[in-house]
């Protein structure tokens, strides 16, 4: 083999091996899929009241997206209500989700209809639909939908589940991406622990998950300290808790005593 055809071969494998494999997007591209969250930790003491996290991002261009930010998944037990005597409604048995998030908030750029067929979506976990379709699938007992409108209709009123259709802002980006950002709102009620925010892109159809970050929620200070005692020291802190509540509730009976005492 003459050494013209052996550098024509090197050129050709070095130039094969810079195309992307059949079937695979450049869409996990560094330096086209960005993502940042802002804080990324947060601290519940006291006074928390909720926080508001900022997401901003870059995707390719002409993509719509999704941001979800998701909670620890774990089993939730609810009671089941139903006609008693064809007019009653009262509970009439337990009715358990499993691997269910404990918070999930979606904002998306496009009606989830116009983003990708609901076999995508589904796949994707992106959606209220997808969400019901895995819970029903990995539930032992049988779940009716109303038990899941009954079960959304609770995480909505805690504002724990919710759904911002348009909630993604996209606007154009340097060298034909788009830029993206969004804002999930954590409520009082945030449980502590481990939570993933996704970045998804979707295009034609075809959706896949661009970006994941971690997100943290820990409490602190006397917060932190009241947990670990409930975590650790059972005993003394119900014993604790009994005297707060002694002493409020006597607080509370002086306070009522000297304003009755005003009045007369």
């Amino acid at each position: 083999m003459t050494s013209r055809s052996t550098s024509s071969l090197l050129v050709s494998a070095v130039l094969l091996a810079a195309l992307p494999a059949p079937g695979v997007a450049a869409l996990g591209s560094e330096s086209i899929v960005s993502m940042k969250i802002d804080p990324a930790e947060i601290s519940v003491n006291v006074f928390y009241s909720g926080v508001t996290v900022h997401v901003e991002g870059t995707i390719p261009g002409g993509y719509d997206a999704a941001i979800l930010c998701s909670g620890e998944e774990d089993s939730v037990a609810l009671k089941r209500k139903g006609k008693v005597l064809g007019f009653l409604w009262m509970s009439v048995g337990d009715v358990v989700f499993e691997d269910v998030p404990s918070i999930y908030v979606l904002s998306t750029s496009s009606p989830l209809p116009d983003l990708a067929p609901p076999q995508v979506l589904e796949k994707l976990g992106v959606g209220y639909p997808a969400l019901e379709s895995r819970v029903v699938q990995s539930s032992e007992q049988t779940v009716l939908e109303r038990d899941f409108e009954e079960f959304l209709k609770l995480k909505e009123s805690e504002n724990l589940y919710s759904y911002h259709e348009g909630g993604v802002k996209l606007e154009p980006g340097p060298s034909g991406t788009m830029r993206v950002s969004a804002e999930c709102l954590l409520p009082t009620k945030t449980p502590w622990g481990e939570y993933e925010v996704r970045l998804f892109g979707f295009k034609a159809g075809i959706g896949e998950l661009l970006r994941a970050e971690p997100l943290q929620v820990a409490p602190v200070g006397m917060t932190a300290r009241v947990s670990n005692l409930a975590q650790n020291q059972g005993l003394l802190y119900g014993i604790l808790a009994v005297i707060i509540a002694l002493g409020v509730g006597l607080l509370t009976g002086l306070a009522f005593a000297r304003m009755s005492k005003k009045g007369d």
